[in-house]
């Protein structure tokens, strides 16, 4: 038996009217209830209990904190917007009154009572949880992610009363007074999540040894929690003692023991303790630029102090650049005393220098910045291993420190030593300690060599000139301008452009260690120049081709990872290219004039500046060494006779082509490395799975040198014609054609 059901026929468009008038109907009586009680409000949940200011009065210990909540005008703002507040208790700001020597906040200026009140808010309410883990970058940032706790600092409204300072040696104001403002304070937030992220001492030690005078929960129910607010530990909530923190209908409050007082940045405090750091600061004062004028309504003009070529320790925000970066950097200050530092510079220095205005900057500059550090180091870290700013790895344990003391934008270790760079005890040190090398070590340091002559993983051999003799060479440093010149051809004095200050600087660098130039050889140098020495005697490139030889004058005792060579001329290359070499040296004339006839090589190329000839082979920086078989002008005759100079452009190209090895540099030195079989700019035929380049073998004897081609033909290079320098290259000349078929 079926059973049937049967629904009756719905007419859609019907159904949505319905549906529609049904709607306007409810919202139309919720409406008309809302117009008879329009001032009536949803009750507040009675778990969040009342506002932030009326939290605290219903505690009644905190009306020091309210009265300066007022007297900073900020009452107002308290009781519209939400805020997080650190709350210090009425007997907290009795105790930091008395260490003041007043008695109440009435005793305070309005800029100091909004000084104090704004390092104890931020705007915007923060859970525990958010005030930890900031939503930065990702907004899954939380424990998990790359940076976790990491974004502790807080910025706040706070700032530095502006203040009058008296510049000495900047060279637009020195003489002047000036009125210094500064920007906002960011307050630290302490937690064992950030410790525990940052690899440090989740023990409190390390925060201890800062805040010599605060506390840091480790014992408690709440230890596992424990937050510190800069100085002040965050204390239960004294209505409900197993929470930190208490949620308002306006905000958070957080409890703190002790009154956060007025934060100097680093810069203010080794300013207002010249007693004992006078003599260091005296020393940064002459990196100090001032800028970013603004004018006020008293039409006061006020500038931004900053710090060149230094980690800028007068900036409040801290290291680096953006908000993200600033929440989670600031900068590590090892300050020696006067006293310390007085007698390092007496023993190393000043005995070379005789005054300290006559240091020159780079070394003042070493020496201060290796005492700046752009990142937070702590006490159970550096004892793991300690870098200074120039990557340097030193020896630094606690009992190298006096205390410790947290500023606004970093921490201040009273030092009982100097911290040296790697460059004061390494193969520069001459140079720094030296004045007649301060042209050298100015180029050096332009173009970041120090850093990389200097560093403990790399053996050098270091060849420097002083400055008459770099004077001599044509290079000077011009002091007004701050920059290096170099006297080309036209007889101008003219600015080294970047990349060739770094070759000429490069020329004088090879990254091995060799105590030994008595011999004959050749040292290649990290600009891939390549040097001949001679018992004692040294070319470049330039120098060979001019006779321009350099002398060693003395070497300093090697240490762990290098070598000095004082030496009587500058290393040069600068103008003698492969392509230079081969058109203007009349043996390889012939040559020459095949290589121009084939468009390879460009006799019309002219220096930028100085509009000096300087022919360029076409595809020359397709490798970055070379070492070119030159046949000779008799050589190229007896083959044009024997038929063997191809007519044809394409042919004579690969013709020519093929006595140019490539990615080698091979020298008459007897090194194994120079015997192989190599290729050579010549395309090979194209067949699957072959190499590229036709191909030469050479046989490095010492002194004999000989390669053959692909007929079987053997060549011998004379001695006296091989190892012609060029940049990045050696050219030998040879009394035969090479041939690949």
């Amino acid at each position: 038996m079926q059973i049937h059901i049967f629904y009756p026929s719905i007419n859609l468009a019907s159904l949505k009217r319905t549906i529609r008038f049904t709607l306007i109907l409810v919202l139309s009586a919720v409406a008309l209830l809302a117009c008879e009680d329009h001032k009536k409000r949803y009750e507040t949940p009675s778990w969040l209990g009342g506002s932030n200011i009326e939290t605290l009065e219903a505690e009644g210990e905190y009306t020091i904190f309210l009265e300066l909540m007022d007297r900073a005008g900020y009452t107002e703002s308290v009781s519209k917007i939400l805020y997080t507040l650190f709350v210090p208790n009425d007997e907290a700001f009795q105790n930091y009154f008395r260490s003041i020597g007043i008695q109440s906040v009435d005793e305070l200026t309005d800029e100091e009572a909004f000084q104090l009140f704004t390092l104890h808010i931020l705007v915007n309410p923060r859970s525990r949880y958010q005030l930890i883990y900031e939503y930065v970058w990702s907004e899954e940032q939380g424990p998990d992610g790359e940076y976790a706790s990491l974004f502790f600092r807080k910025r706040t409204p706070s700032r530095s009363t502006p203040y009058t300072e008296f510049v000495q040696y900047h060279s637009s104001f020195g003489g002047d007074s000036l009125l210094i403002y500064t920007g906002d304070k960011y307050v630290p937030l302490w937690s064992k999540d950030y410790f525990e992220d940052y690899f440090a001492a989740t023990d409190g030690s390390d925060y201890l040894y800062i805040y010599p005078n605060s506390k840091y929960d480790t014992s408690s129910p709440l230890a596992g929690q424990a937050m510190n607010w800069h100085n002040a530990m965050v204390i239960p909530n004294p209505s409900n003692p197993i929470e930190l923190g208490a949620r308002t209908s306006s905000g958070f409050i957080y409890y703190i023991d002790q009154v956060v007082a007025p934060m100097p940045s680093l810069e203010e405090y080794l300013r207002n303790n010249l007693d004992k750091y006078g003599l260091f600061y005296d020393l940064m004062q002459r990196f100090a630029d001032y800028g970013l004028p603004v004018v006020d309504e008293n039409q006061k003009t006020f500038y931004r102090k900053s710090y060149e070529d230094l980690p800028n320790i007068a900036d409040d925000a801290g290291p680096g650049n953006g908000p993200e970066v600033r929440m989670k950097d600031v900068f590590s200050a090892f300050i020696p005393e006067d006293e310390i530092l007085q007698r390092y510079l007496d023993e190393h220095i000043l005995n070379t220098y005789g005054e300290i205005d006559s240091i020159p900057y780079i070394t003042l500059s070493y020496i201060l910045r290796s005492h700046l550090n752009q990142s937070l180091c702590l006490i159970s870290k550096m004892e793991q291993g300690f870098f200074n700013d120039f990557g340097d790895p030193l020896t630094l344990t606690k009992n190298d420190i006096n205390s410790g003391f947290m500023c606004s934008n970093g921490v201040l270790y009273d030092m009982k030593k100097v911290l040296e760079p790697n460059a004061f005890t390494s193969v520069t040190k001459e140079l720094f300690f030296n004045k007649d090398y301060s042209t050298f070590l100015f180029a050096l340091n332009t173009t970041g060599m120090v850093r990389t002559v200097t560093s403990p993983y790399q053996d050098v051999t270091l060849f420097a000139p002083t400055n008459d003799e770099l004077l001599k060479s044509n290079v000077r440093y011009n002091k007004d301008a701050n920059l290096i010149q170099y006297y080309g051809p036209d007889e101008v004095w003219r600015t080294m452009k970047t990349d060739q200050l770094t070759e000429f600087v490069q020329n004088h660098i090879a990254f091995e260690k060799v105590t030994d130039l008595s011999g004959d050889g050749f040292l290649e140098m990290s600009s891939g120049n390549y040097i001949h020495y001679n018992n004692g005697v040294v070319e470049g490139p330039e120098n060979q081709y001019l006779g321009d030889s350099v002398t060693l004058k003395f070497s300093e005792e090697p240490n762990e990872t290098g070598i000095l060579y004082g030496i009587t001329n500058a290393i040069k290359s600068r103008y003698y290219s492969m392509g230079k070499l081969i058109w203007f040296d009349p043996e390889l004339s012939e040559f020459a004039a095949l290589l121009d006839q084939a468009i390879i090589l460009n006799r019309r190329v002219r220096d930028t500046q100085t509009r000096e000839l300087t022919p360029r082979l076409a595809w020359v920086s397709s490798s970055d060494a070379w070492t070119v078989f030159a046949p000779t002008n008799e050589a190229i005759i007896t083959a044009r006779q024997a038929g063997l100079i191809p007519s044809q452009r394409d042919s004579l190209q690969a013709f020519l082509e093929y006595h140019f090895v490539r990615d080698n540099v091979i020298f008459d030195d007897g090194n194994p490395a120079g015997t192989g079989e190599f290729p050579t700019q010549a395309d090979a035929p194209v067949v699957p799975n072959t190499p590229k380049y036709r191909t030469l073998k050479v046989n490095n004897s010492l002194h004999n040198l000989t390669v053959t081609d692909a007929s079987g033909q053997t060549v011998t290079v004379d001695h006296t014609q091989a190892n012609n320098l060029a940049q990045k290259s050696a050219v030998h000349k040879i009394n035969s054609v090479l041939r690949f078929e």
